[in-house]
């Protein structure tokens, strides 16, 4: 639905022990859905174990949604200043 209200957030994080993060998310009523970027792969067993905790999450808020990953850096969203072209790349 086109009317529908949704908002996209990107956040930047440099982790100590993952190193450079992204979340990259949208958000519609009752539902919030993230892509975990990372510039090294993050093993099957890890993305599992954050699957079930994000969703378990989003569950308890009477949330749904959906957690997926890229582990490219040129998957990467670029954020540039406003009145510099368009507010996002991908």
């Amino acid at each position: 639905d086109a009317k529908t209200k949704q908002t996209r957030f990107v956040m930047d994080l440099n982790l100590n022990r993952m190193g450079a993060v992204q979340l990259d998310g949208l958000a519609k009523p009752k539902r919030i859905d993230l892509v975990v970027r990372t510039t090294r792969p993050v093993s099957d067993t890890m993305r599992q174990y954050m699957r079930q905790r994000y969703l378990s999450a989003l569950d308890r808020a009477l949330f749904s949604g959906e957690l997926s990953f890229q582990d490219r850096a040129d998957q990467f969203v670029k954020i540039r200043p406003r009145g510099q072209g368009r507010p996002f790349s991908a």
